[in-house]
């Protein structure tokens, strides 16, 4: 086997396309023609039965003015070549000249067909049935596992309160389409006539957005007569805002979108739950409001609380009888404990300051003895000298004292050792 990467077999269908579609020229009407804010524009071209990309790169719109008129439906001629885009492996026409060719055939054919059913009274708003503003059974046509699908059931699961869908699966693109959509609408319509309990109270016919070409299916005349005949209200919930079909005419209720026509059907149930939500919470608060003074009321009342009660209160006084037995706590209320330290406090601090005032003339009178005993006549006779006592008893101080002792007087010489008796010549 001669096995090929990707980027190996694009690259040969790129340069076999380029290559051998250099220069091509093709005609078709217009549709999603958008401009980029680079000022490249971007639309398909297409007929009946096939569509091409086409883009018309800034360069190349400069030079054809005729894109700033042209519109979705219009059937021009476009001159370019094959362009591949290998990264996402799709191709294109890339677009160098472009003529108007005249109204599109589709375009003509939807309008066509739109003013004749309108002369026939089928748009006439008189004769449209209201949608029920709380539907109980909805069905819904459109393609099973489509988007379009998705979006209408995630906003019916999370709005709805008791709405019931049946999902009647229908073919929404290519030939067969038209008779999917009819034959889906017919058993819709036989299921309500069959079942009259369980009748349904609006059908939505829906599919997301798309190029006329893709939607051209909404645009049948027997559709739309099906739609018109039908008992039951229909809600068109075909493409996006910017899609009209037949079937948005026809119908009893266009919604812009499959999301917009869930929003449509639940919104009233969606308001009831919030209010129902509401009123459970105030109803909740009421209630406990009214039970909350009941409830303490009836404990206050049981045999256990009131039990619990009398044992507390009874524990109150005994505790209380306690604190009043006088017996064996005298000391504590005559505080003779209290008397008993300060005393004790007392006679420590009177034996702290005598000790203290002791010991403070003690070291007083040793200082003072120490300074009379440097200072008395021993030490001094110790030093070497000596004094002199007179025949009266006193210290012969000065030689005045001395000249006026008598000859004869008996003198004592005082040493640190002894005394010696001597007599004055």
């Amino acid at each position: 086997m001669n096995v090929e990467s990707v980027s190996q077999i694009l690259g040969r269908i790129k340069s076999t396309l380029e290559n051998n579609y250099f220069n091509v020229t093709v005609e078709g009407e217009i549709s999603n023609f958008s401009k980029s804010s680079t000022g490249h524009y971007y639309l398909t071209i297409s007929d009946e039965s096939a569509s091409l990309s086409v883009a018309v790169f800034r360069q190349d719109a400069i030079r054809n003015p005729i894109l700033s008129k042209i519109k979705d439906g219009d059937k021009v001629i476009i001159a370019g070549q094959i362009n591949v885009y290998q990264k996402r492996g799709t191709f294109q026409l890339v677009g160098k000249t472009l003529v108007t060719s005249g109204e599109g055939n589709l375009k003509l054919q939807f309008e066509l067909l739109k003013k004749r059913l309108a002369s026939e009274g089928l748009f006439d708003e008189n004769i449209k049935k209201s949608i029920p503003k709380i539907p109980k059974r909805v069905a819904i046509i459109t393609a099973w596992g489509s988007a379009a699908l998705e979006d209408f059931l995630n906003i019916f699961s999370n709005k709805s309160i008791w709405m019931d869908i049946t999902i009647i699966p229908a073919i929404v693109q290519g030939s067969k389409s038209e008779e999917s959509l009819v034959l889906a609408l017919q058993k819709a319509i036989s299921f309500s006539m069959k079942n009259k309990n369980n009748s349904y109270d609006v059908i939505v016919i829906s599919r997301g957005g798309g190029s006329m070409e893709d939607l051209w299916s909404f645009n049948s005349e027997k559709l739309a007569w099906e739609i018109y005949n039908c008992p039951i209200p229909i809600i068109s919930a075909v493409g996006h805002q910017v899609d009209y079909s037949i079937c948005d005419f026809v119908a009893d209720f266009r919604c812009e979108t499959p999301s917009a026509a869930a929003t449509l059907l639940t919104e009233h149930q969606y308001f009831l739950k919030q209010q129902i939500n509401k009123d459970l919470l105030r109803l909740k608060n009421c209630g406990q409001q009214i039970i909350a003074p009941l409830k303490y009321k009836l404990l206050e009342c049981s045999p256990r609380n009131m039990i619990s009660t009398i044992y507390s209160h009874l524990n109150f006084l005994k505790n209380k009888l306690h604190r009043l037995n006088i017996q064996g706590k005298l000391p504590i209320y005559l505080k003779i404990y209290d008397k008993r330290m300060a005393i004790d406090e007392a006679r420590h601090t009177i034996h702290r300051i005598l000790d203290k005032k002791l010991n403070t003339l003690q070291n007083r009178i040793e200082k003072n003895w120490g300074l009379l005993k440097v200072l008395g006549p021993q030490s001094v006779l110790e030093r070497g000298y000596t004094y002199l006592i007179g025949p009266s008893g006193k210290i012969v101080k000065t030689k005045n004292d001395f000249d006026r002792l008598k000859s004869n007087d008996h003198l004592q010489l005082n040493f640190s050792d002894g005394i010696v008796t001597i007599i004055k010549d």
